[in-house]
């Protein structure tokens, strides 16, 4: 599927709608519409699979650090059957590409997220994977303080802000997981 910069088509009621410097800008379209549309493509192909007698799944891509932060889209990444990898971190997860079989230039690929201005996720966050987990793992499993450390003291504060903005992605699920433990029919 094309990334942003090769795609060809407009979306006229919107874009021609837009106030000159608002958010829902025509890059903005752009960067929520083509990964909807990916999605829809592979719960397309998955569909085809279960007219052939098939029991497909579309498998998430969303790892620990995005998951943490809500990087990611609802309606796009979020939207998947089954997401195997939400726990593990990127390095962990290219490990487990690179036992699975997966070619080297797919592992070692820098995460993109389509977004115009930003050559990788990591850009985008403000700080890479490796700095996301050696402060996670510093604050939540070995209580390591972060005092003296500037980098990491900006990236703690980084990640506050990503979960933040993020919000409203998580409260969903645990709006959906309240209403399954007060369900009381049978």
């Amino acid at each position: 599927f094309p990334s942003h910069d090769t795609a060809t088509f407009r979306i006229p009621s919107l874009q021609e709608n837009v106030p000159q410097g608002n958010v829902f800008s025509e890059d903005f379209i752009m960067i929520q519409t083509l990964p909807m549309i990916r999605q829809v493509a592979l719960y397309g192909a998955a569909a085809s699979f279960v007219s052939k007698g098939y029991k497909p799944f579309v498998a998430g891509t969303i790892n620990r650090v995005e998951n943490y932060l809500g990087f990611f889209g609802k309606a796009s990444e979020g939207a998947c059957d089954s997401n195997f990898i939400t726990d593990l971190f990127k390095p962990q997860v290219r490990d487990l590409a690179r036992y699975l079989g997966v070619p080297e230039h797919i592992c070692s690929r820098s995460a993109t997220g389509d977004v115009p201005g930003y050559n990788s996720t990591e850009e985008m966050m403000g700080f890479t994977y490796d700095e996301f987990e050696d402060v996670f793992c510093r604050l939540f499993y070995s209580f390591e303080s972060l005092n003296g450390n500037d980098r990491l003291i900006s990236v703690k504060e980084k990640i506050v802000y990503w979960q933040k903005v993020n919000a409203h992605k998580s409260r969903v699920f645990k709006n959906m997981l309240l209403l399954c433990k007060n369900d009381h029919s049978e």
